[in-house]
């Protein structure tokens, strides 16, 4: 996907996807199981809106998926593992990344798994700063 809307829109179409697959038939019917308005609903499923982390978040617990999965859906980071050997391409920000330490990235999913956004946002700066000192 090249551009920001196409994107969203992609995220529209895989939560449209994800609510019908897990009984929500409606659009309304998942706002009112998140607590939001038809609307916002609606408007990221159109891909007029991008979810955010937090919204992830509620949206993984409405459909009782692992918010990897539901991150990767709506084009947010998340780990993507590749197998046993070899780095693990992450996307971030939009563009896919290599993560190589195996340890920051066990640390980094179960982060994701658990929810603790506030604690990946740690996590992203150190690896960012870490990039930067290695081309700087």
């Amino acid at each position: 996907m090249s551009n920001k809307h196409e994107r969203q829109a992609a995220a529209g179409r895989w939560l449209r996807e994800a609510r019908e697959r897990h009984g929500f038939a409606t659009a309304a019917a998942l706002a009112t199981r998140l607590g939001v308005s038809t609307s916002l609903v609606s408007r990221l499923e159109t891909g007029d809106s991008a979810a955010t982390d937090e919204r992830a978040e509620q949206i993984a617990d409405a459909l009782d998926l692992d918010l990897v999965e539901v991150r990767r859906g709506l084009g947010l980071w998340a780990p993507e593992e590749t197998g046993e050997r070899g780095p693990t391409t992450a996307i971030i920000r939009g563009e896919r990344v290599e993560i190589t330490d195996t340890g920051l990235l066990a640390r980094v999913q179960e982060l994701v798994r658990r929810g603790k956004l506030r604690q990946l946002d740690y996590a992203l700066k150190a690896i960012e700063e870490d990039d930067q000192r290695d081309t700087g």
